[in-house]
């Protein structure tokens, strides 16, 4: 029988503790160093969950995985996963998680969510308590639900929970008990970490968002793995990324775990000194950053700005065996001499972007080609498009002209006997994009729309029909707030 693999992640964890909040490190992460190593200086492929755990479970950078956040689809994304080499390996792949966009989005990244098999479980439509987890998993075992050999995906949740670390012991307990007799890994870790309050950024967090926070306190995280080649009380300082857990995984199952680059490290053994990646956002959403890491020093890029930070990391474990960040910002003038590792982060940079800019014009230039041919006419793409998603319009298709919808009245390339005129709908206001798209047919455009920046089928105006009830009650609302004469003011003034 090949061994079991139970891997518990809970979410937004830091890799150390002291900010006397729920996201420090949980006691588990060193109590189980006991029974296994852990890896003090982990790093995140991205500071959001969604994003974090699908590059987990491939071993694939999370910007290859969608255009946008909602636009996510693992079915689509021709991303393999995980799930399937284990599928084939006649491993059985199990998954619990806390979260609605996880019920909604991650399902198929693994083989369903588990959860599922039972009628009387807690509604999807709200976030689970980790009381909640450990039940669930208590009854599949229960149940005898769970066929080995398998990987066990379970997700719990640091946020507003005291009793999470009880919660997690009790969790693994069960795993452990179920399965006493077996070969079993244990990998824990957490997806990302969260920003140290000291910081004070409570408040643009709340507005904006903790992955925009690039520091190492966002993305750093704990990781512990027991089982077999993985000594008791080993802890290693090098820089890995979460990223090398799916190789990991791999090795297990092909009983190679020398191919493992957590496995070499935690015997000893050479590897191969590797740059870090970490992406907050996807290309079509904006505010988006890549942080690069390698030895003491990492970049942080700003996609929209294009313009670069340098820092300097001296992480420490102390004599109290506690593990302690620090890093500090680098200044540096153009007649400076940059650190070698500093212009090789400098020139990855620049082959990350190309290598995402290369993947996704394809991706676009293939969706573009089923409906556009080569011949066709000029097609002009309209909405709101961030550096990165535009360079990939550039690249898809020789014919393409991407225009700002605020640009598109004084753009001189646009005229209406040559050219498609195709929208990209951006943001949540469906009055804002019906109007906009009625205002270019009715002056004449060949008007197309899309419904996600993926491209895949451009819709005629027809079937904006479908999209008139949800409008009629935005226009309801307006009505409400401003009164009949003020909403027919407000209508003809966006004409």
């Amino acid at each position: 029988m090949k061994p079991n693999i139970s891997w518990i992640v809970v979410d937004s964890v830091r890799s150390y503790k002291g900010a006397n909040d729920d996201r420090d490190l949980l006691e588990i992460f060193t109590s189980l160093n006991s029974k296994g190593c852990r890896f003090l200086n982990v790093q995140t492929s991205a500071p959001s969950t969604i994003m974090s755990t699908s590059s987990m479970m491939s071993g694939i950078d999370s910007i290859y995985h969608a255009t946008t956040y909602d636009g996510f689809n693992a079915k689509r994304n021709n991303i393999s996963y995980l799930s399937d080499f284990l599928l084939k390996n006649k491993y059985n792949v199990y998954f619990i998680c806390f979260f609605t966009d996880g019920f909604r989005l991650l399902g198929d990244v693994f083989d369903g969510i588990s959860t599922r098999k039972f009628k009387n479980m807690p509604s999807e439509n709200k976030n689970w308590t980790n009381k909640e987890i450990t039940e669930a998993l208590n009854l599949l075992l229960k149940e005898n639900k769970i066929k080995e050999p398998f990987l066990f995906y379970i997700n719990y949740n640091c946020r507003f929970d005291p009793k999470t670390n009880e919660e997690v012991s009790k969790g693994l307990n069960l795993v452990n008990k179920y399965f006493a007799d077996s070969e079993n890994y244990i990998i824990m870790n957490s997806d990302h970490g969260y920003p140290d309050p000291a910081r004070k950024l409570t408040n643009k967090i709340g507005m904006l968002g903790h992955d925009l926070i690039m520091t190492e306190d966002n993305i750093t995280t704990p990781l512990l793995i027991t089982g077999k080649g993985f000594n008791k009380n080993i802890k290693i300082h090098e820089r890995v990324s979460l990223l090398d857990i799916s190789e990991l995984v791999k090795s297990i199952v092909n009983e190679k775990l020398n191919q493992s680059k957590l496995y070499r490290l935690a015997n000893g053994l050479n590897v191969d000194t590797k740059i870090c990646t970490t992406w907050n956002r996807y290309i079509a959403q904006d505010r988006a950053k890549l942080a690069l890491t390698k030895g003491k020093y990492k970049i942080i890029y700003d996609l929209d700005s294009k313009k670069s930070e340098f820092f300097n990391i001296n992480s420490y474990l102390d004599i109290n065996d506690k593990w302690n960040l620090s890093e500090s910002i680098l200044k540096f003038k153009e007649t400076d001499i940059f650190p070698d590792e500093i212009l090789q982060l400098k020139e990855q940079v620049k082959l990350e972007l190309n290598n995402v800019e290369k993947y996704f014009s394809e991706k676009l230039k293939k969706n573009i080609g089923k409906f556009y041919p080569k011949n066709s006419k000029k097609i002009c793409f309209i909405g709101r498009f961030t550096p990165t998603y535009l360079e990939c319009l550039k690249g898809s298709h020789e014919n393409v002209i991407p225009t700002d919808i605020r640009l598109i009245k004084r753009n001189l390339k646009v005229n209406k006997k040559d050219k498609f005129l195709v929208y990209v709908i951006y943001g949540s206001s469906v009055t804002r994009w019906i109007r906009e798209l009625l205002i270019l047919f009715l002056k004449g455009y060949p008007t197309f729309y899309y419904t996600n920046y993926d491209l895949d089928k451009p819709l005629k105006i027809v079937n904006l029909l479908g999209y008139f009830p949800k409008m009629i009650l935005t226009l309801i609302d307006v009505y409400k707030s401003w009164g009949f004469l003020n909403t027919i003011k407000r209508i003809k003034s966006k004409f």
